[in-house]
């Protein structure tokens, strides 16, 4: 009777449930982030998309496009351009990068791209009336196709400084003009070719004109479209998503109450009426059901927007409660969105939630598989897509998004390459793991088994050692820290390659080797000396060259064990130029010991390496000079013993081992180097598309048609399975190199290839009989018949005529890689190596070595597959990719979860050509909602394609309400999003934060609330903002080339392509040599600025190479830079001052002479402080006879400020400027908006302003100054950095508040007192000369990581390193504070602040009117000011921006 009354309960509330709350407000929180430029054409940016897919098919879908276009309308709106762009890439795109392209269209992903391309334009075009146009460089710009064509014809002369500037991004149209261009070097066959680019719309038929017109000319013009719309001047700006809104509460912590029962519940639990603890003792056969009733009952209220006080009892269980209640929803991330972006609101609904123990055990065990196989903390959130681990904290949307494609990219090609066959899910995984296997194997190393080498000393034999314990353990101690102990085993094995002929540097790295065996290093040395030119076998020594005699001189040594003798002797004569008495000392040794140079000259040739050349255990070292040579030895015998230790802790190296023959045995040991095939730094891959090849098939990818067209030699000349090592050689069989090239190659084939197919690639376009005869033979599939050819046939290689045609086969393929007509190189399973110089000459066993690391970094994990060779080159070059997102990421096996929630979609569950995803979260943490808006946009996009499973890692306990802020996040699920915020609690005060990417410089453009303080119930309407993203950050990591130190001071320059953008400029810090310079989209180059920087330095890297910014996802370069000759001892901090100038280039005028400026700095945020902050400025300048610049923090101030700082400066003859650094993302972030604020006010203070200023003074903007600020200025500060004043002691009724005088800060002060943050000035020409900056940054981020530290940021951390970073205290009288000082010494305040009192809790308007008089007058004073800038503005009379706030506005700053 009862379970029918309970469903009928059941049924009148679920009717019931959807009527909206009688108390709900219609008042909203909005607010929307913006770009600077205005929206750019959908057309483009799905062409970027396309272009990202490959770059190949970016032509067909212009081509499809203009198909469409000549027919048709230009479309009128985003939607139509949306439809007309699906229906031109419809063709080229598998049906999951559809629906990429559409979420990437929806957040607008590649209109910076577009915009990149438009800063490109010639300025002139701006205001001209093409619709499209054709830029051949200079002013040369031509609107039609008439003008054009005359245009090439006769090519316009253009100086080098015109030349078009051309971007690895750009879109070039498949020509050979390309390859000629990229040999001409400005000869005459680049003289006959133009490059011409169009500027245009894709919606426009003059674009298609010309470019029709362009296509036809690609033999004579190089052919580049950049997308061009002309500016229309409109207002509208780009909405953006990607980003996320947090409304954190401010001073109100929701906290949870004490409770006598914490540990116990209440009985009588009540939800919506009903005492469900009484219900279940008196049914306990409807248990289940009441359950069900009462979280249905709880999820129901969790929809209103009131929130109650918990007790604390009902917080301990909170986030499992989230997590339960997210998985009862129907759709889990919704129900997770909703209860991470509402916590506080739903916090008293999920409190009654009953949680049944298995999920709390399920959820037990999954912590404890996180904790031990990724180190993952409670709460702690992650993604772990296909195993490889993202942390969400600091992942943006766009990279995200990257790395979903790139992952089904890989997933869609091993759909098509095991489309014929039964796979499991374990097999995929095996496949994903091996980019990221070749990734993390160790260096290459040399074979050092070999005749040619002569060992100078042996640890385990010589008698010198005798006395070294031969005890492996030794190798896990140290001397002094750093050095090895001494261990008789030869366990590093030091090897110099020189060239004795080369006198000074053979000297100084053979006394260097001398050198280590007197200190007894434990080093075993040997020398190989060579020489490149061959010696006389002469009886006579006299007529021997030095290596001749050296070489001698040593064979004779070894013969009668006097090795080491001989080597000192003839470092001796090398280093004191005695060649003489070298050879009358050995007068005897006679022609019988005048062997082993070819061997010598082998082994140097096998190595990879020029003379001299050094070697470690094999590993080849890189050093500048002579004088870092030891350093870089000292290192890598650091790793190499790192690796022995591990090696022998783990039981594979033993007492009884051999360790040399142990460590030459290694896998990564090779018999010979060669940088141009071991070196995959900078690999470029092939990318062969993922479709399914099928015999006769015309494929989208030209690179795969390609494949499918060459003829394959193999070992017997048959084809024959399995080959798993596919190489294109490429060459001009004309010439003798690459003659010589295509040979040796047939020749490896032939006598020594296990797993290789050979195609050969004619890049010549004369045609012979020889050439003729060599294709002939390759088409025949016969190897022996080849191999004659080559033999014999050598003398006829120049019989040929040069009118040929390039072979069709040929032509595309060097098109499509960028050959050289006669380039020779190779492509190895899809790698491209070259094209290569005429010298670097491939021996047959360079062609072994080919295979071999070929095989060994891929191709062998697919050995003994019946998976054909193109297939193996297929997943071996999109392994190897870069450009594959996650390639370098370690890929996690996933374990076996209980119970993690899998999201619905509409997946083939036979598919086991999944993107695996698994979310890791915690719906009662900052992350969490961002998570589940990543995922939901996910699953909407490409769900059908994915396994997104959801496991839960939320605290078991909890002491506090876990999350105190709402959230919202776009992540594009629909197109011009906004973030809205409905249903919010109206008593609550609130700041909003804006959760940008951590390269976006953001800052708010519109609003007339107050950001910081926002309380519904004070305002009688919704609240509006705009935000706009001002800058792209370009970050960085410098370090001087030498020394591997960052240069600290040393000052970079961004300057733009595009006259219209604004050049930026910022200063290293020792931090890891990080910078960050303000960027937009558009072409940017690096440089030294003027003056010290580019005098003392030159940069070493990026000199020549532009930075591009051409997304919204981070820019991080790496810089290296050497000193110039003469400047190695200078520094750079102490040399005379720059010239003085705008840092930032925002602000009014500079002033005249920076000497006679007084540098005032101060920090503001809400309407509040940016009152208190106008009349801090009034009375600096009513007091100061000195000119004065103000220093702000732009990202902190509101539009009303900025917009009147210009008049308040030219009523008031001060100069200002607006500063701003962005908190760097390897610096632990604050989440709070204040502590944020007071990090500002400290940890930058090195980097936010101009060399050229020498001296600064902080002022809060809740302070008085009533006196002239240059007597502070000019304070002697005693070599100290800084100056603080004292906080007072004067006040004895506060004695019971002094922190200081008690705890931890007593004893670490002792005599020295705590300083205030409210006032100090800051000598920076000492502060950046002591590194002051960099010490704090290093102390705070240390003591942040601990959220009970640093309680008062700006004033604990430089008292806590007071000992390290010295404080001069000031003179009380310049800092008189109510709360701490007496009334009797406000007499000679120089300075009043506004101190909260935590006795009185006062607010700060009401003291500032009661304890400083003429308060009221600067108030009075700068109210009239406003309305007279508002009425001459507005052409009416209006309120002051001030007059309507209430005088007891909110005072939250929680300073002392």
């Amino acid at each position: 009777m009862f379970a029918w009354w309970l469903c009928g309960l059941l049924f009148i509330l679920g009717s019931f449930g959807s009527l909206p709350s009688a108390c709900a407000h219609d008042q909203k929180i909005s607010t929307k982030l913006v770009a600077r430029w205005s929206p750019t054409s959908i057309l483009s940016e799905a062409a970027e998309f396309v272009s990202d897919v490959d770059g190949h098919l970016f032509w067909s879908y212009v081509d499809n496009l203009f198909n469409k276009v000549q027919h048709l309308p230009p479309p009128s709106s985003d939607e139509g351009e949306t439809d007309l762009a699906t229906v031109a890439a419809f063709e080229l795109l598998s049906a999951s990068k559809m629906r990429l392209m559409e979420w990437a269209l929806r957040t607008r992903a590649y209109s910076p791209k577009v915009v990149m391309f438009q800063q490109l334009a010639p300025a002139r075009a701006n205001d001209g009336n093409c619709e499209a146009f054709v830029h051949l460089g200079g002013d040369n710009i031509y609107c039609s196709v008439d003008e054009l064509s005359k245009a090439i014809n006769l090519p316009p002369q253009i100086s080098e400084e015109e030349e078009i500037v051309s971007v690895a991004v750009d879109h070039k149209y498949p020509s050979n003009v390309w390859n000629l261009l990229s040999v001409s070097n400005g000869n005459d066959s680049q003289s006959q070719a133009v490059i011409a680019v169009l500027y245009g719309s894709l919606s426009s038929k003059t674009t298609l004109q010309f470019h029709e017109y362009l296509k036809g000319q690609v033999n004579r013009v190089g052919y580049i479209y950049r997308p061009w719309q002309k500016p229309t001047g409109s207002q509208e700006k780009l909405r953006l998503s990607g980003y996320g809104v947090e409304l954190q509460f401010k001073s109100q912590e929701y906290k949870a109450q004490d409770d006598s029962n914490v540990n116990k519940p209440e009985l009588g639990q009540e939800v919506a009426g009903f005492l469900f603890d009484t219900l279940q003792k008196n049914h306990p056969d409807e248990v289940e059901n009441l359950e069900k009733l009462q979280n249905h009952l709880a999820s129901t209220k969790g929809k209103k927007s009131e929130f109650e006080a918990l007790k604390a009892w009902q917080v301990q269980e909170l986030g499992l409660q989230a997590c339960y209640f997210s998985t009862l929803q129907e759709n889990v991330l919704d129900g997770l969105a909703d209860v991470s972006g509402n916590f506080p609101s739903r916090a008293a609904s999920l409190s009654s939630i009953k949680v049944p123990n298995d999920f709390k055990k399920a959820v037990s065990y999954n912590q404890r598989l996180l904790a031990s196989q990724f180190n993952l903390d409670e709460g702690e959130g992650a993604f772990f897509l296909q195993g490889s681990y993202t942390d969400p904290d600091s992942t943006d949307l766009f990279s995200f998004m990257d790395s979903i494609r790139s992952e089904m990219d890989f997933m869609e090609l091993l759909r098509a390459v095991y489309s014929d066959s039964t796979v499991n899910r374990d097999k995929v995984n095996t496949i994903l793991s091996l980019g990221a296997k070749a990734s993390s194997e160790p260096d290459f190393a040399l074979d050092m088994r070999d005749s040619s080498i002569f060992w100078i000393n042996d640890l385990e034999n010589d008698e010198e050692y005798e006395d070294w314990p031969d005890d492996l353990t030794q190798l896990f101690f140290r001397m002094g820290g750093v050095m090895l102990r001494p261990v008789r085993r030869n366990v590093f094995n030091l090897l110099l390659t020189v060239n004795p002929d080369d006198i000074p540097t053979t000297s100084a790295l053979l006394k260097m080797a001398q050198s280590f065996m007197a200190h007894k290093s434990p080093v075993r040395i040997g020398v190989v000396f060579c020489s490149p030119k061959s010696s006389s076998n002469n009886n006579e020594l006299d007529e021997l060259s030095t290596s001749g005699l050296i070489r001698r001189i040593m064979n004779y040594a070894l013969s009668e064990g006097r090795t080491r003798r001989a080597f000192n002797d003839i470092v001796e004569a090398l280093s004191t130029g005695e060649i003489n008495l070298l050879k009358k000392r050995y007068s005897l040794v006679g022609e019988e010991f005048d062997f082993g140079a070819e061997l010598a000259n082998d082994f140097v040739k096998k190595s990879g390496r020029s003379t001299p050349g050094a070697f470690l255990n094999g590993v080849p070292l890189k050093w500048d000079s002579v004088d870092d040579f030891e350093e870089v030895v000292l290192n890598q015998l650091l790793r190499e013993a790192q690796t022995i230790q591990i090696d022998a802790y783990n039981g594979r190296v033993k007492d009884d081992t051999d360790i040399f023959e142990y460590v030459m045995n290694k896998p990564n040991v090779l018999t010979r180097l060669n940088d141009k095939i071991l070196d995959i730094s900078n690999a470029n891959y092939i990318s062969f598309g993922t479709e399914t090849w099928e015999p006769g098939k015309a494929l989208k990818n030209q690179y795969a048609n390609l494949a499918s067209s060459l003829t394959y030699l193999t070992p017997s000349g048959k084809r024959r399975t399995p080959v798993t090592v596919t190489i294109w050689v490429y060459a001009d069989i004309g010439t003798e190199e690459g003659h010589k090239f295509l040979k040796t190659a047939i020749e490896f084939l032939s006598d020594s290839s296990t797993h290789s197919r050979v195609a050969f690639i004619p890049t010549d376009t004369g045609t012979s009989a020889f050439k003729d005869m060599v294709l002939a033979a390759l088409a025949a599939n016969d190897i022996e018949k080849l191999k004659k050819l080559l033999e014999e046939y050598s003398d006829d290689r120049a019989d040929q005529s040069s009118d040929g045609e390039i072979d069709p086969i040929s032509s595309n393929f060097m098109r499509l890689a960028g050959v050289p007509v006669g380039g020779k190189g190779l492509v190895v399973n899809g790698r491209i190596i070259g094209p290569l110089d005429e010298d670097d000459y491939f021996e047959v066993g360079d062609w072994a070595l080919v295979e071999k690391f070929s095989y060994d970094s891929c191709a062998k994990y697919f050995d003994g597959e019946d998976r054909d060779a193109d297939a193996v080159m297929r997943m071996c070059s999109a392994l190897g990719n870069p450009n594959t997102k996650t390639k370098n990421s370690k890929r996690f096996t996933m374990p076996d979860f209980q119970k993690p929630h899998v999201v619905e979609t509409k997946r083939d569950l036979e598919d086991v050509f999944y993107v695996d995803l698994v979310a890791v979260v915690d719906p009662a943490s900052r992350s969490g909602h961002k998570m589940a808006a990543f995922m939901a946009a996910l699953k909407q996009a490409v769900g059908q394609w994915m396994k997104i499973q959801i496991v839960f890692n939320t605290p078991a306990k909890n002491s506090e309400l876990p999350l105190k802020s709402y959230f919202r996040f776009i992540a594009g699920q629909r197109a011009d999003e906004e973030i809205v915020f409905e249903n919010i609690p109206r008593e609550p005060l609130f700041t909003l934060n804006m959760m940008a990417p951590d390269n976006w410089m953001v800052e708010i453009k519109r609003g007339i609330s107050d950001m910081d303080n926002i309380r519904l119930n004070d305002l009688g309407h919704s609240v509006v903002s705009e935000y706009e993203l001002e800058y792209i950050l370009v970050e960085g990591h410098c370090l001087e080339l030498k020394s591997g130190t960052p240069p600290r001071g040393l000052q970079f320059t961004l300057k733009p392509e595009n006259d219209a953008q604004k050049p930026s400029e910022t200063i290293v810090m020792a931090n890891l040599g990080y910078f960050q310079l303000k960027a937009a989209p558009g072409v940017w180059t690096l440089g030294l600025r003027d003056g010290p920087s580019r005098d003392i330095f030159s940069l070493e890297t990026h000199n020549d190479k532009p930075v591009v910014v051409h997304s919204f996802q981070s820019v991080v370069i790496k810089v290296k830079v050497k000193r110039n000759p003469g400047k190695e001892s200078v520094s750079l901090l102490e040399t005379e001052e720059e010239n003085s100038g705008s840092w930032f280039g925002f602000g009014s005028k500079k002033p005249e002479s920076e000497e006679q400026v007084i540098n005032v700095f101060s920090v503001a945020s809400g309407h509040l402080y940016e009152r208190l902050l106008r009349i801090m400025m009034l009375s600096v300048l009513k007091n100061t006879q000195s000119k004065v610049k103000f220093w702000f923090l732009k990202n902190y101030l509101s539009p009303t400020v900025k917009d009147l700082l210009p008049e308040l400066a030219k009523e008031y003859g001060f100069e200002y400027e607006l500063i701003h650094y962005h908190w760097p993302r390897w610096l632990n972030p604050q989440r709070e908006k204040q502590r944020i604020i007071w990090g500002y006010k400290i940890l930058f203070l090195d980097v936010l302003f101009p060399l050229s200023l020498k001296k600064i003074v902080f002022v809060d903007a809740d302070q008085i100054v009533r006196t002239d600020l240059k007597e502070l200025f000019e304070l002697d500060l005693e070599g100290n950095p800084y100056g603080y004043t004292p906080f007072c002691d004067s006040r004895t009724e506060m004695e019971g508040f002094r922190f200081w005088k008690h705890g931890y800060w007593k004893s670490h002060l002792g005599k020295r007192k705590y300083h205030i943050s409210a006032l100090y000035v800051v000598d920076l020409v000492r502060f950046r000369r002591v590194a002051a900056g960099d010490r704090l940054r290093g102390q705070y981020q240390a003591l942040s990581q601990d959220p009970n530290s640093l309680s008062n940021l700006d004033q604990d951390l430089p008292n806590n390193m007071i000992y390290q970073v010295g404080i001069k205290s000031l003179p009380q009288e310049w800092l008189w504070c109510e709360t701490w000082c007496s009334e009797e010494s406000k007499k000679n305040a120089k300075t009043i602040d506004l101190c909260n009192n935590p006795q009185t809790k006062e607010p700060k308007l009401e003291a500032a009117q009661r304890i400083v008089p003429e308060w009221k007058d600067y108030d009075r004073e700068l109210r009239e000011f406003i309305v007279k800038v508002q009425t001459k503005a507005a052409g009416q009379t209006s309120d002051s921006e001030d007059s309507s706030m209430p005088e007891s506005s909110h005072d939250e700053h929680t300073e002392l």
